[in-house]
């Protein structure tokens, strides 16, 4: 089959209005109490609330988490099984790349290495497994292209800073796009989208978006007002080449700079 994809632009365009997020989250006790739908008491909220529908190609999830960054591991990887299907995670070629990973993170990311844990104990493995990889959550996984632009706030008329982004893809499963299959079916990359607010007991509060992965934010702002974006560029090589988790993966991936522990 000869793969023609619809060249359809910019077709998801997430406008992020990342104004005043809750300074206050870092001089209280955290956020509102939601009904929460999970026996996870750090899961606060986790509900879809732009669902796939009426010829909509996108779905946007509000998650609220808070506690010990082991449990909030714990939480990311029990949502990413019950609501994304990520059944299993991704072997490593060999534990010696686990291990270098665990070494690292416990060096220069202990906030992270915290989380792994927690993401190990979800899928019952150990905390020190070394064999499949823990650093990563991924689902519905493609490349990206995407642009972005930020307004200072004295050039806004609010007088809050303003970021937008463009995250430009094709809504088709990631087996077609790279021709492993000639089945349309199922979610196409970056359809299925996720807000994230985190209060941590180690570290910044967070309201971060993301795809594909709940362990890796797109955009972020944490409460102290540092924000990121992450965009990539394709255009250069290797394209592919490496997978994004498991494998011979060994430190930290540049879209888990998240401002959370910046």
């Amino acid at each position: 089959m000869s793969l023609k994809l619809i060249s359809m632009g910019p077709i998801i365009v997430l406008a992020i209005f990342l104004a005043v997020f809750a300074v206050e989250a870092s001089q209280t006790n955290g956020p509102v109490s939601y009904a929460s739908h999970s026996a996870n008491p750090s899961i606060v909220k986790d509900e879809v609330f732009i669902a796939k529908e009426n010829g909509t190609q996108v779905e946007w999830r509000h998650i609220v988490l808070k506690g010990n960054n082991t449990q909030i591991g714990m939480a990311q990887a029990e949502i990413a099984q019950r609501d994304y299907g990520v059944n299993s995670l991704t072997r490593y070629a060999d534990p010696v790349y686990g291990r270098a990973r665990q070494t690292y993170m416990e060096r220069n990311y202990p906030i992270m290495r915290e989380r792994m844990k927690g993401i190990a104990m979800a899928y019952g493995l150990s905390p020190d497994n070394a064999s499949f990889d823990t650093n990563t959550l991924p689902y519905d996984m493609g490349s990206l292209a995407c642009s972005m632009i930020y307004f200072p706030p004295q050039t806004v008329a609010n007088g809050h800073a303003i970021t937008s982004r463009n995250l430009e893809w094709y809504l088709v499963p990631m087996d077609l796009y790279l021709s492993r299959t000639e089945n349309a079916t199922g979610n196409g990359t970056s359809s299925r989208n996720f807000l994230l607010e985190i209060y941590p007991d180690q570290g910044y509060s967070t309201l971060a978006i993301g795809s594909s992965d709940l362990n890796i934010v797109i955009d972020g702002l944490n409460s102290v007002g540092l924000g990121i974006s992450l965009l990539v560029d394709e255009g250069m090589e290797p394209v592919l080449k490496m997978p994004l988790s498991g494998d011979r993966n060994s430190g930290i991936m540049s879209a888990q700079i998240d401002p959370a522990r910046s």
